[in-house]
């Protein structure tokens, strides 16, 4: 992720990153015995870095999206 971050300017290591955290969270879902309110955090977590207006590595979502 350093190094796509490092070449590549359209922010590849934060959509990467994104990917990755949505799979987990998928993968956890998936789970019989798992604790709604850890995913509800991973949810708000994986929103506020990467989706709302005020996130920290924004992926340009439109505002239809958010």
């Amino acid at each position: 992720m350093e190094f796509l971050d490092k070449t590549d300017s359209r922010n590849s290591g934060a959509l990467l990153e994104f990917w990755i955290s949505a799979s987990n969270l998928r993968q956890q879902c998936t789970t019989l015995d798992v604790d709604l309110s850890f995913l509800r955090d991973d949810v708000f977590a994986i929103y506020d870095k990467f989706v709302s207006e005020s996130a920290t590595s924004p992926l340009g979502f439109s505002e239809s999206i958010r």
